[in-house]
């Protein structure tokens, strides 16, 4: 019992707390990944911009305690650079190897796993934000059993309208993952 006080009152040393940090943004890193992974195919902007923070802001806090410690190079101050550079690539490496995997994910599953076909209609059109600027993204509807799944990709045909209807393959396990077979009408 007196050591357990005697713990409790113990307050942490420079390199515990530097270990925690440490330990912390890798713990938020690795779970953007693990989102990355398990729910990217999701419909939901606001969802891919937490898993991208949580990695971005796991990867900025292992860099910024390790820079702020110099835990790994003392001695080589000019190679402290390289080694920043060097985790930041292996950082935001390992989450576009989560984000193909997560691709792959999804095709092997709508490849081998039971699916079910249905007709999607567009509902609307919306311009949202990419790397090249603003894009059309069609948002789709359709009907599993007795619930309505509403997605959206981006749709670069020139004849975007309300109201197009596209073939698609579901996944029975999970209703929202799904591909466009072919263009009706």
């Amino acid at each position: 019992m007196e050591n357990d006080n005697a713990l409790a009152g113990k307050k942490m040393s420079r390199d515990d707390k530097s270990r925690m940090i440490l330990l912390a943004g890798l713990v938020c890193y690795l779970s953007g990944f693990i989102l990355c992974y398990f729910f990217w195919y999701k419909n939901g902007e606001v969802l891919h911009f937490q898993i991208i923070a949580l990695a971005i802001g796991g990867c900025a806090t292992f860099v910024l305690e390790y820079k702020a410690r110099n835990i790994i190079l003392k001695r080589f101050k000019q190679a402290k650079v390289l080694i920043t550079i060097l985790f930041i690539s292996i950082f935001m490496g390992g989450f576009v190897y989560a984000n193909n995997m997560a691709k792959e994910r999804v095709q092997g599953i709508l490849t081998y796993e039971p699916t079910m076909q249905a007709v999607a209609i567009v509902v609307a059109i919306d311009l949202r934000s990419t790397r090249s600027g603003k894009q059309p993204w069609s948002i789709i509807n359709y009907k599993v059993s007795n619930q309505i799944v509403e997605q959206a990709f981006a749709d670069t045909r020139q004849d975007l309208k309300v109201g197009n209807k596209y073939l698609v393959q579901y996944s029975v396990e999970y209703p929202d993952m799904y591909r466009i077979l072919k263009t009706l009408e």
